[in-house]
């Protein structure tokens, strides 16, 4: 099989800096950040994505990148994820991000795939400084085969990976029934249109504190150790995790102490989201988690992880911060947030109904567990020529 430089084929780019807040707005083309691509990748759609106008777009100097463009993390730690993104339309992208602009319309669909399967984060030449020269990017030899055999590689894969798409959308979906089955039992939770009792967070909590400010010693086995990173999608993830020494663990938790029940909220990074701790086992975190011990007998946990979650309360209170583009967020901000306080009979049966939408979460969440791993497994087939 004919082998090329990716430049032979494809004219690689790099984004450009991220414009002030002020030029970010609803209007013009989206403008894709590094942590966007894993969201991009998961159901997140372009045109949901902050925007920059055009006259805007003149004065700063920023390219627009045409529909088809494959993305990938250059530089920072979400180099090192291999996350690979096709826009779907045209948009402009952040320095941290690499473009491919295949030179024909066919290869497209082909070269997203091959830079999946081969991993982009091989290209990091120093994993304590995680980058990529765009020079390495251009020299990367990719197979070619004709036109037809790439067509048909990339339609087997698009069918697979429609697999798991359309599981994905499902649980966009139930998120949303999670939302509307809310906002009917309770109402919009900061216009409070059905008069319920509002307190601060602070007042229906024993404890708001955050995780250890140091970084601890990493080890290969131990005790688990959660950030922010772990938060996704308003639930905790613990399958890219790092792990701690038993003795620190138990030093860590003399002062934070994670336990079942309690919610995890997210205050730096991607800031401003709940998770309810449901893992049956200790763990230990770090400062980029808040950690809410709530008094079971005035809230529910279920209900307090939606109020969290909700799009007005979120909304709300990262309006109060400063800027879009604020990174962190501190204790005293969280203890202030405004929650309704309805009945806790109410609370309960909002709680009774989550179970069942989580079972459909689960069972979907097993069924797109088995279609990426399809689609994983044709992956390597297709580059190894045992698909064709």
């Amino acid at each position: 099989m004919v082998r090329v430089r990716l430049s032979e084929i494809a004219k690689i780019i790099a984004g450009q800096p991220a414009p002030k807040d002020e030029y970010l707005g609803l209007n013009g083309y989206p403008f894709i950040r590094a942590g966007h691509i894993e969201g991009l990748i998961n159901g997140l759609t372009e045109s949901s994505l902050l925007k920059v106008e055009a006259n805007n777009a003149e004065k700063l100097k920023l390219r627009l990148i045409p529909s088809g463009t494959i993305l990938f993390a250059k530089s920072g730690m979400s180099a090192m994820k291999n996350r690979v993104y096709k826009t779907c339309s045209p948009s402009f992208i952040v320095s941290h991000l690499a473009g491919v602009l295949p030179s024909h319309k066919y290869y497209s669909d082909y070269l997203a795939y091959y830079l999946n399967w081969y991993g982009t984060s091989k290209l990091i030449l120093d994993d304590s400084y995680p980058s990529i020269r765009l020079s390495d990017i251009e020299k990367l030899e990719i197979p070619l085969p004709p036109l037809e055999t790439q067509k048909k590689i990339a339609t087997i894969l698009d069918k697979a990976d429609e697999l798991r798409q359309n599981d994905r959308k499902i649980l966009v979906k139930y998120d949303q029934l999670v939302q509307s089955v809310f906002l009917e039992m309770f109402g919009d939770p900061v216009r409070n249109e059905k008069g319920w009792m509002k307190k601060e967070l602070l007042e229906l909590c024993s404890k708001i504190t955050d995780g250890t400010h140091k970084t601890p010693k990493y080890v290969s086995d131990g005790i688990k150790f959660l950030s922010a990173k772990n938060i996704k999608s308003r639930y905790i993830d613990d399958n890219e995790i790092k792990f701690i020494s038993n003795n620190e663990h138990y030093d860590l938790i003399k002062r934070s102490k994670p336990e079942f029940g309690d919610i995890l909220f997210t205050k730096s990074g991607s800031i401003g989201m709940a998770a309810l701790n449901e893992l049956p086992y200790e763990f230990s975190i770090f400062e980029s988690l808040a950690l809410i011990k709530y008094h079971r007998g005035l809230i529910e946990g279920k209900f307090l992880w939606a109020v969290l979650n909700s799009p007005p309360v979120v909304n709300h209170y990262l309006s109060k911060q400063k800027g879009v583009g604020v990174k962190h967020f501190h204790l005293t901000d969280i203890n202030r947030i405004q929650i309704i306080q309805p009945p806790i009979e109410l609370q309960r049966r909002f709680s009774l109904v989550m179970r069942t939408i989580e079972a459909q979460i689960q069972l979907t969440g097993q069924s797109l567990k088995k279609s990426d791993e399809l689609f994983q497994s044709l992956l390597q087939r297709a580059f190894k020529g045992e698909l064709i």
